[in-house]
């Protein structure tokens, strides 16, 4: 993937893609995390990634209005 960043914070940015894509973890996704940052780190990414996956439904669902200011930053700064 294009730009995306090295090392520690590379292996979290593809274990997010890996979580959105597959609903899961790859082993050797997994495995780098865990020998980085810790065996905690892969159930708290997976649950973070979660968290905010439900919320993000709720919002979309309940049709949750955006601030101003939040507008207004995306459109100076896209994605």
């Amino acid at each position: 993937m294009a730009g995306t960043p090295d090392g520690e914070e590379g292996v979290l940015a593809g274990a997010v893609d890996a979580l959105f894509d597959g609903a899961r973890l790859p082993s050797h996704l997994e495995q780098a995390i865990a020998a980085s940052i810790g065996r905690q780190a892969v159930f708290d990414l997976m649950a973070t990634v979660g968290f905010y996956s439900v919320l993000g439904f709720i919002l979309m669902t309940f049709d949750t209005p955006i601030d101003q200011d939040v507008v207004d930053e995306m459109a100076e700064h896209p994605i």
